[in-house]
Formats: C-alpha cells, structure tokens, sequence
C-alpha cells in the first residue's frame, strides 16, 4: 500500500506509514475533485535515537600516604638507595654509591674515643711505676673523660672506669704509706732507673744529701762554700759537732790524690785495685776521696780546737739506683763508717740489723 501522503510503499495491512507516520485509510488526493482536507496529525520528523550520556569517572580516591612538598633538586642525590641494572655478567647487583654533588652525604654511626679517658688510663698506668705519684692526676682525667664520654655519646667509657679504679686504689695506698711514714718521694723516683755513674753526677749527688752512718749514728752534712759539719749524735744537732771545710775527690782525681797527696799512708794503685776488686759494688769510677779539715769543734756550745784537725777518708759510692751509700774507711783511726743518705736510712738500719 502506498502512503497518500509521502508516497513511499507499506504493506497491506500496516494502518500508519512507517516512514512519515500518516494514517493509510486516508483516500488518495484527487487532481480533478476536492482535495481531501489534511489531516490534523503534524507530519513528524524521523527522529534518531539519543545519544547515551556519557557517565563520568569516578575520583580517585585519595592515598593513605599524605604527599610530601617536592624539595628543592639536589642533582646526584637519591633518597632511595639504587642498584645497578647494568649487565654484570652474572654477579650480584652492584650499589650505586652515595653522591655528594648536592652537599650531602649519609651520617656515618663512627663515635671517636674521648681524649681525656684515653689520657686518664695513661696516668693511671703512670702511677704503677711510680708508687701512685701520678694517681691524682689519672683520677682526675679518667672522672672528666667519663662524662664528656656519656654526654657526647663518645667512645672509652670502660678506659675510664679502668683508670678511675687503678688511680683510687694506688691514691689510697700511697696516702696510707704517707701516713704510716713509709711513703719517701725521692727514693720512688729512684725506681726508675736513675743511673749516677760519672764523677760530676756522684759529687753533686753526695754533696747534696746528709749522710748518716748506720753503725754509731753519726751525721755528716755539706753545707755551702765546701763547708761541712760532723755531728757525733743525728738526733742532737744543736751540740757536739766538727765544722770546717772538705774535699772530694772522685773516680781518677782520688786515685791520684791517694798516690801522691796521702803518700805517707803507703797506699799503691795496685792495693786500691786490688781492694775494688773484692767487692762487686766497688769501681775505680766511684773510687771517693773525702778530706775534712776539723777546724772547730763544739761541746757545750764552745769551740775546744785551737789547731785544724785533717781527717781522710778513701773509700767507694756504691749504688744500685735504689739505695746509695759513703762506703769510707778512716786513714788516722781505721775506723770503718757506712754512711747513707739520711731517707734511707730507717731502712738501712733495719736490713743491718738483720
């Protein structure tokens, strides 16, 4: 069937146009007769299916992890160590090392050791050698040293303690020698060692001391200018004593004194080599001389010589760097005298006594 009105073919039993929508029972438009009257259904428009809406994307949804402010570019710098993706022929991946282009570089853990704990265990093991002389100062050092130690996260926190342990025990041993009068200074140094073997070294060292003789307690004392005095008695000073002036002659110069100045002794070189010889403690080096030239003496505090009295005495310094000793013989009276300085001397007296 033919639509009358856009002329397009229907089938026969469709009662509206697919194309155009007009009703097809409607007669066909005559050329000669009346038209028929137009129908009052709008002629409609084919019309297109809508075009879907497009559905918009779902927002990502924020990251649990907040997002840091970009920093500013550090070229050669990376926050994440990385690896080496390079062909390595089959060993293990190489790690690319930290660049310091940008300035920085990673904090090492390395703590130095402290100075002072270090100093401090020196001192300390110091004050072994010398009978706890230098205790104090190592106390001190090893006490400083731990806390500079703990306060700046350093390293020698055991060292201190170790030199703070050592110095205390050796302070308290020698502070107890102190107060026992055990404790000398002069005679601890001696034990390091302290050689007197030259004729400068013997007479400075013998004119420097009062010496004190450990069999009849006598007491011999130089005193300025070559000036000595003699007390009979080393705990009565103030009484019963020779002054005047000395001589010490050492080593060579003895040796020629005896040959030529004390002839009338009838002493030979080959009699005072042969005496050196009988002891090991003996030298021709320590080979002494000591001339006293009485020129006062005073009991009851007046002077009772009216003439000089010579008295001279050979003998040998003997020394093993730890105890000394006026080894002399007098040439008038041949009495013997072992003279020894005077902080030696309780110890003396004691190992003679034995």
């Amino acid at each position: 069937m033919k639509c009358p009105i856009c002329g397009n073919e229907n089938l026969d039993s469709t009662k509206f146009c697919i194309w155009c929508g007009a009703p097809l029972d409607t007669p066909p438009v005559s050329s000669t007769g009346n038209a028929p009257a137009p129908s009052s259904v709008p002629e409609q428009t084919p019309v297109s299916a809508p075009s879907p809406i497009p559905t918009p994307s779902p927002e990502p949804a924020p990251s649990p992890i907040p997002v840091q402010n970009p920093s500013p570019y550090m070229p050669g710098y990376s926050a994440i160590p990385q690896e080496n993706t390079g062909s390595t022929f089959g060993a293990a991946p190489i790690p690319v090392q930290w660049s310091n282009a940008g300035g920085y570089a990673p904090q090492s853990s390395y703590k130095p050791t402290n100075v002072l704990c270090i100093l401090g265990i020196i001192f300390a093991g110091l004050s072994i050698l010398c009978c706890g002389i230098t205790s104090i100062i190592g106390l001190i050092l090893s006490v400083l040293g731990l806390i500079f130690a703990i306060k700046n996260e350093e390293r020698g926190k055991g060292l201190a303690i170790t030199g703070i342990i050592i110095s205390t025990v050796l302070l308290l041993i020698m502070l107890l020698a102190m107060a026992t009068g055990n404790f000398h200074v002069k005679t601890s140094f001696n034990w390091f060692g302290n050689k007197i073997d030259t004729p400068e070294e013997i007479e400075e060292y013998v004119t420097d001391q009062k010496w004190i003789d450990i069999q009849e307690d006598t007491c011999l004392e130089f005193v300025s200018s070559k000036k000595f005095k003699y007390y009979r008695d080393f705990e009565e000073l103030d009484d019963y004593y020779y002054e005047g002036k000395y001589e010490l002659y050492i080593g060579d110069e003895a040796l020629d004194y005896i040959v030529n100045d004390l002839s009338e002794y009838g002493l030979t070189e080959e009699e005072i080599q042969d005496l050196a010889d009988r002891n090991k403690h003996y030298k021709m080096a320590n080979l002494v001389v000591l001339v006293l030239h009485n020129e006062k003496r005073y009991v009851d505090g007046k002077n009772d010589l009216t003439d000089t009295v010579v008295t001279p005495y050979i003998g040998f310094f003997c020394t093993n760097n730890k105890e000394h000793a006026l080894d002399l013989t007098n040439l008038n009276s041949f009495g013997y005298s072992l003279f020894v300085p005077e902080d030696e001397y309780e110890d003396a007296k004691k190992a003679n006594s034995k």
